[in-house]
């Protein structure tokens, strides 16, 4: 492994060294490894969590050394927010529930670290400096946020979830601009999903949009599940957020 010597004191520039240990996060999680996820596949489950471990256990100059250079982490952690289910599989079994709960788990500790820009005395960035880092290395945008809000926000999780969204906005303001441009086009998507149907009474009650032509069942519940997750998702948003 490399040695990574501590950031640059003044913080006034941060220069960030190369990787501890390049491609860290092997296996990405997947829609197709949830549906089929048994005792049979767990080390997968079980390798990420090892590498979430270590991740954690550096300390700050070398975790962010490897988070900003090693591409494995962010293609990781986006999987995550992607793929995680927003409930809970009452298929699973004792030992799987139990595995992923403690992936669930690092996984919310690794963006609670992402979010904190000083973790003691001698290991922190200046505000602008943080700001500049999160932004520019696609730490987080506003679309991972509402997903973190939505995996991780429950009544136990609010307060830090709160305080971490508040040390992402007030430490970097061009966020709060990509916040509003994503409500924007949420308002603008949501209008135009209103107004593609209209509702016909008839004999036999069906939705058809504006030149008359029904949908198909499966259009409408694709349709209708998109309305559910997108409103969901803003909900859960506002209530970790509400500013």
């Amino acid at each position: 492994m490399e040695e990574v010597p501590y950031l640059n004191e003044s913080l006034d520039k941060v220069e960030l060294r190369p990787a501890i240990h390049k491609d860290l996060c092997k296996y990405r999680l997947s829609g197709e490894l949830y549906e089929n996820l048994d005792e049979n596949n767990l080390s997968k489950v079980e390798t990420i969590i090892d590498d979430l471990q270590w991740l954690l256990s550096l300390n700050h100059p070398k975790f962010w050394c490897q988070v900003i250079n090693d591409e494995t982490v962010s293609a990781t952690l986006s999987s995550y927010l992607q793929f995680a289910p927003r409930f809970h599989n009452p298929s699973w079994s004792d030992e799987i529930k139990k595995k992923h709960d403690q992936l669930h788990r690092l996984f919310f500790m690794t963006f609670l670290r992402l979010s904190t820009p000083k973790e003691s005395e001698n290991s922190f960035f200046s505000p602008s400096e943080f700001g500049r880092i999160i932004y520019e290395n696609f730490i987080f945008d506003i679309p991972s946020l509402m997903d973190i809000a939505c995996l991780f926000g429950n009544q136990t999780n609010h307060p830090l979830l709160h305080k971490m969204f508040e040390s992402i906005f007030n430490n970097q303001p061009l966020y709060n601009n990509d916040l509003e441009e994503a409500a924007k086009m949420m308002v603008k998507i949501l209008q135009e999903f209103d107004g593609k149907f209209v509702k016909q009474t008839t004999t036999k009650r069906k939705l058809i949009d504006r030149s008359g032509i029904p949908h198909s069942k499966d259009e409408l519940l694709e349709l209708a599940s998109y309305l559910f997750n997108s409103l969901y998702t803003l909900d859960a948003f506002m209530q970790v957020y509400p500013e």
